[in-house]
């Protein structure tokens, strides 16, 4: 989450404008909800695990992993197509 948070102020601040207008913006802000997605769901997660090891029940599944996995899917794809438009 930390990193994805680095790298989206990193793209609006020192990457250069493409060409093409409003190119930057969705990149840096995609970054950030995906940032925001996986701080909340790892401590979401983080306490189901500390509830089930209480209780001494099963551990919980997680979901992040795909979740990181598509987004930083959309992303790639998106500063793809930033770069191949300018």
């Amino acid at each position: 989450a930390l990193g994805l948070l680095a790298g989206g102020l990193a793209v609006h601040q020192l990457v250069t404008p493409f060409k093409a207008p409003g190119a930057r913006t969705p990149l840096a802000v995609g970054c950030l909800v995906l940032s925001i997605v996986l701080a909340v769901g790892a401590y979401s997660h983080w306490r189901s695990v500390q509830r089930a090891m209480r209780r001494h029940a099963p551990l919980p599944g997680n979901i992040l992993v795909p979740v990181l996995a598509v987004g930083a899917g959309v992303i790639a794809l998106l500063a793809g197509a930033a770069v191949l438009l300018t």
